[in-house]
């Protein structure tokens, strides 16, 4: 089951909007239960032209596990929403910190090994990312760095080697991907 049954609102409370997106909005809120700071990922369904997607990407996070990917603790369905619920990453994403600050090279080496480390876990289980940007890498306080977003993510194995479809963010896509040349997991590294 990709969604589990109940209402998450029953042990969530205070939340409050700390991102948007093209799927829907983020907010953080806290565990009634434990106190823990949580993020929610609420979807709307009906805007969404591509449903599947965010259905993909609740399965990837629900099946896939690794101390790089962020951790998904939960999913529900609340009205016309998908709600995902998962950790939150204080730093947030890499976006806002090359925005506002300049990263050295020691910095930029310890993002981009954690990164690797989540994309060959992902490959090696078949699994191609196909949107890596910097809004999709989330930072912890403690230096721990996640790979999110998950929606475009796609299945490769030796039947079926290689995709075509033209999915991720056009600023970020690699050239086969644009040009609608086939690709695999090559094509994020």
């Amino acid at each position: 089951m990709v969604v589990s049954p109940g209402d998450p609102r029953d042990n969530l409370e205070n939340f409050i909007k700390i991102g948007e997106g093209s799927t829907g909005i983020v907010c953080i809120a806290s565990e009634k239960s434990t106190g823990r700071q949580v993020a929610v990922k609420k979807m709307d369904l009906h805007k969404q032209q591509r449903r599947e997607l965010l259905f993909n990407e609740v399965v990837i996070m629900r099946d896939y596990h690794h101390p790089n990917i962020v951790e998904m603790f939960d999913s529900f369905l609340v009205g016309d929403e998908l709600w995902v619920v998962m950790e939150f990453l204080e730093g947030g994403a890499l976006t806002d910190i090359v925005t506002h600050s300049r990263m050295d090279e020691e910095q930029i080496a310890t993002v981009c090994k954690q990164c690797l480390k989540a994309l060959a876990f992902l490959h090696s289980q078949g699994v191609i990312h196909r949107d890596i940007k910097s809004d999709s890498i989330l930072l912890a306080n403690d230096g721990r760095v996640k790979l999110s977003d998950f929606g475009f993510c796609a299945q490769v194995s030796n039947d079926l080697p290689n995709r075509k479809s033209l999915v991720g963010t056009p600023y970020w896509m690699a050239p086969e991907v644009i040009s609608r040349l086939p690709y695999g997991p090559e094509v994020k590294i």
